[in-house]
């Protein structure tokens, strides 16, 4: 509880006061004598504290801290349910009724406190990610189009207010416990626990409701409020993509989430440049899915076809370029893992590149390496995108790199010293990002290439 205590939204007593109002008794039988020295006990009210002061103290004795797992019972109680997660850690959560009267009469006197705790979870969510790069639980892929970036259109706007407030100036600052290394890390079965004892609170920040409330509220909160969902909307289908059990609990999320910002009907380049990261994402799930490949080739190319949509209502020129570098990027990824069964998906649907061309999933089946030539078509394209775009997108520079190399590398045509010097620089950018998958495959390559 110390970082609700730090948000003084609940005195520091919160154990005591609370453990009073559960397990309040009626009262001691009294006795005939008391009654005859009623009267005189109400005279001195010096007496009376000095009692309650003594009970309070028999209650809680102050030799030792009150925990709140010694103190209250787990129960449905008439306003607050709790719940026992272990031997020392008790979950609370409000009635059903209690949230909906703060939600009904309460609106102004909670806004605050709402956008704080929107606030307080993205920081949670942005932390475990961290967390699990850290300690190697997940490795970058390819194609990656999620959170777990830290480059290109992934990295925080500088500008963003809950990026300069809580992140940028505190990155050793941690949201969650056990950060340290050794026999008591914070590893995966703790991150699980923490995962788990707020995935109901995750799933609730996605809610346009809450947002247009505090919108409306107060006007004042709009960009702060732009500023957090630009973030956390990403960030949840981020996590539940890494941590979740259910497969399609990243995917629904971010539909949920894209269904959300059609709601609140926002013409702002914030939220138009989150509803193009959704779809990116959408597309790298499906990108990777194993078992359908008529239903990725399908969903891959409409998701992307959406974000070019997207690029059209997008003013500013630099993002509206990285964007075109991502869906070209996305394409040729997928072009090149599902080639195989390309000649079979489609023939007869065709998706446009930003000249204006039109190119079939049909036409990637040519012959034997046709099928590499149409994927490094693509990939130029992205050379060509990138030039213009500053240091965040070197990562991205790497990865065409790296695809480049390696379709090359395959058909035995890598002629271009340039090249082969690109691979091996990128190995040592990959190693600074501390992406230990890419790493190895750049490193790999590298030495097929001078084997060669």
């Amino acid at each position: 509880m110390k970082q609700l205590e730090s948000l003084d939204m609940i005195p520091s007593t919160w154990v005591n006061i609370l453990g009073k109002l559960l397990n309040s008794k009626s009262g001691k039988e009294k006795d005939p004598k008391e009654d005859e020295d009623e009267e005189a006990a109400e005279d001195s009210d010096d007496e009376e504290e000095e009692e309650e002061k003594q009970e309070a103290e028999d209650d809680f004795p102050q030799a030792q801290p009150v925990r709140d797992v010694d103190v209250l019972k787990p129960g449905n109680y008439f306003w607050t349910v709790i719940t026992k997660a272990n031997h020392d850690t008790l979950y609370y959560q409000p009635a059903q009724f209690v949230n909906k009267y703060i939600d009904k009469k309460l609106k102004p006197e909670v806004v605050h406190l709402e956008l704080r705790k929107l606030q307080y979870l993205t920081l949670i969510s942005l932390s475990l990610i961290k967390r699990i790069k850290r300690i190697n639980l997940y490795h970058e892929k390819l194609c990656e189009n999620s959170s777990v970036s830290n480059h290109g259109i992934w990295t925080p706007n500088q500008n963003n207010t809950l990026y300069c407030k809580f992140i940028k100036d505190n990155r050793k600052l941690t949201y969650i416990d056990y950060p340290k290394e050794g026999a008591d890390a914070f590893d995966l079965p703790r991150i699980k626990k923490v995962f788990e004892f707020h995935e109901s609170n995750f799933l609730s920040c996605i809610d346009a409701e809450s947002i247009q409330m505090i919108i409306q509220t107060d006007g004042s909160l709009y960009g702060e409020t732009l500023d957090l969902i630009e973030i956390l909307w990403i960030a949840i289908p981020t996590l539940f993509k890494l941590i979740s059990t259910r497969e399609s609990g990243a995917r629904d999320l971010a539909l949920r989430a894209l269904t959300m910002l059609q709601l609140l009907d926002i013409k702002d380049d914030r939220v138009m440049l989150l509803k193009a990261k959704l779809h990116l994402f959408l597309a790298s799930l499906y990108l990777y899915e194993k078992d359908n490949a008529d239903f990725s080739a399908n969903t891959v190319t409409s998701e992307l076809e959406d974000v070019e949509k997207i690029q059209e209502q997008i003013q500013d020129d630099k993002i509206h370029t990285a964007l075109s570098h991502y869906v070209a990027f996305t394409r040729g990824v997928f072009y090149h893992r599902h080639k195989k069964e390309s000649s079979h998906h489609n023939h007869g649907h065709k998706h446009t590149h930003h000249d204006g061309k039109k190119h079939s999933l049909a036409h990637l089946h040519l012959h034997s390496h046709g099928e590499d030539d149409q994927v490094l078509q693509l990939l130029k394209e992205c050379d060509a995108f990138l030039k213009d775009l500053d240091h965040l997108y070197d990562i991205e520079r790497c990865k065409v790199s790296l695809l480049s190399a390696h379709l090359l590398w395959k058909c035995e045509q890598i002629n271009e010293p340039t090249l082969v010097e690109r691979i091996k620089s990128s190995i040592g950018i990959f190693n600074v990002y501390k992406l230990k998958r890419l790493e190895l495959k750049a490193t790999y390559l590298y030495a097929q290439i001078h084997l060669m």
